[in-house]
């Protein structure tokens, strides 16, 4: 509910799809943003809002939620390393 206030038409859908196993990952536009078992954890809301926000409208400002989230650094780190890690097919 969050999301779609925050971002209204610019996101067109939030969709929940439901797995066994403790899955838990944000997908935008297709793209992996963030995967709990990748980084352990669950992500605070504004920095899933920051995320979004970084791939749909990266001119948008968020207000109090473009502070600095507490593990945003490791966030783009593990991304970087996932990605060089990753042979290309």
């Amino acid at each position: 509910q969050e999301l779609l206030t925050t971002f209204g038409d610019t996101l067109g859908e939030v969709a929940l799809v439901p797995k066994v196993g403790g899955i838990f990952a944000i997908y935008v536009e297709g793209d992996l943003v963030f995967d709990r078992k990748t980084e352990g954890r669950f992500p605070e809301m504004k920095e899933v809002k920051q995320l979004v926000r970084n791939k749909i409208a990266p001119d948008m400002k968020l207000g109090h939620s473009d502070s600095s989230v507490k593990s945003q650094t490791a966030v783009a780190v593990k991304t970087e390393e996932a990605e060089n890690s990753c042979p290309n097919i």
